[in-house]
């Protein structure tokens, strides 16, 4: 199979396999799993793209194809993003002087962020960026491993 083959099954299977594995839980409630399969499709398809296209232009810039680099690029990029994404968020939802308070933390306090709510979502973040490290992971088997006998 030709490398742009190879790079638009990547682009397809990664989010897939991803979906699938987070989907798991739903099987505690099958007549929910189609929808949760969904969600979650729906969720980290898109993300996985705009990281992964940020992730490329860094790699790319780097001439960088090992499969640690690959790893190490997209979990910085997709913590990043996901942080900024999640703050914009709750400033947005918030910002007019609401508060939130999760999993033990208070995130926003009369419209403000707080530092164990930036504390908090970093790490969410993170948590999100092993989610794209997984896709990536899958991405670079399919597309990016050296054909052959070659050490990747």
């Amino acid at each position: 199979m030709n490398h742009t083959g190879r790079i638009v099954i990547g682009i397809v299977v990664g989010p897939l396999m991803a979906a699938l594995v987070l989907s798991l839980p739903g099987l505690l409630s099958p007549e929910l799993l189609p929808l949760v399969f969904l969600w979650n499709l729906a969720i980290w398809y898109p993300i996985f793209l705009l990281c992964g296209a940020l992730s490329h232009a860094i790699l790319k810039r780097k001439k960088a194809t090992r499969l640690d680099a690959y790893v190490r690029v997209m979990f910085w990029v997709g913590t990043g993003i996901l942080a900024i994404g999640k703050l914009a968020m709750l400033q947005w939802i918030f910002g007019n002087g609401g508060s939130e308070f999760h999993l033990g933390t208070d995130v926003i306090s009369r419209g403000h962020l707080t530092l164990g709510g930036l504390a908090l979502t970093v790490l969410e973040s993170m948590v999100g960026a092993v989610v794209l490290v997984f896709i990536f992971t899958v991405f670079w088997f399919i597309a990016v491993k050296p054909r052959g006998g070659g050490a990747a």
